[in-house]
């Protein structure tokens, strides 16, 4: 790879892209949990948003730390789509793999990053490490690489081999299965990802053989967006003060 301006390390270098929108307690929360439970020697980070407001950029910057190279990116309140295929760009300017991690995502525990770099580096089908949780009805068969074993599933048996949890990816993933769909509500911007990986040929996914089934946690599970936004008819707006008024009414005054 050519020199992007990052550190020299011996170690390629790993961008944490953070997806995020207005719920800046949940993405503090889970910024802290990947900065305890992420381990590897070489993460840069780009912060994905989508037009929030009230400083919500800088107050994750500031949690992130000065230890990191931040770029960030602002889609303007365009579509979940727009923001991470802008934020995928910009990672792809720095390096080849990235975490894939919305901001309602927490690790459960320490992951070792190493083992999957050097699976993308030995296996060149391989394009994903998948690190939601696992569910039924998923096939696939147990491969080695990176010193560890995975499981290697099978997308043409299960149409939710690919799902939009927690992940890490190699340039070779988005080069095959393309670019999120834009200007959509966020259950269709998912179809529409899903049916690039299903239709199209290109790299597999993979999940950690090594770890335990629940990598990470959900934590955006009481207040759900998508669920606002496509089966009640909120706008945005209207989603992001509901949410708010949320939190407001679970604090306890001292």
């Amino acid at each position: 790879m050519e020199d992007n301006g990052e550190e020299m390390n011996e170690f390629p270098l790993v961008i944490v892209l953070l997806i995020t929108y207005e719920r800046t307690e949940v993405a503090l929360t889970t910024i802290r949990g990947i900065k305890e439970r992420i381990r590897y020697p070489n993460l840069g980070w780009h912060i994905a948003d989508d037009g929030s407001n009230g400083g919500h950029i800088e107050k994750l910057v500031e949690e992130i730390g000065a230890d990191y190279e931040i770029t960030t990116s602002n889609t303007g309140g365009h579509s979940v789509g727009k923001n991470m295929n802008e934020g995928i760009a910009r990672c792809l300017e720095r390096a080849d793999m990235w975490l894939h991690w919305e901001d309602d995502w927490v690790p459960n525990m320490e992951i070792e990053l190493i083992p999957c770099v050097e699976l993308f580096q030995e296996n060149e089908e391989i394009g994903m490490v998948r690190l939601g949780r696992l569910q039924p009805d998923l096939y696939g068969h147990v491969i080695t690489g990176g010193d560890r074993l995975w499981w290697r599933l099978d997308k043409e048996k299960q149409l939710w081999t690919w799902v939009g949890h927690a992940a890490m990816r190699h340039r070779r993933f988005h080069d095959a299965y393309g670019i999120y769909p834009e200007g959509q509500t966020p259950g269709i911007t998912e179809l529409g990802m899903q049916s690039n990986v299903m239709c199209q040929p290109g790299p597999d996914i993979v999940w950690p053989a090594w770890l335990r089934y629940d990598i990470c946690d959900h934590i955006g599970d009481g207040y759900s967006f998508k669920e606002a936004l496509e089966n009640r008819g909120l706008t945005r707006e209207e989603a992001s003060k509901e949410f708010l008024d949320k939190l407001e009414a679970l604090k306890v005054s001292a």
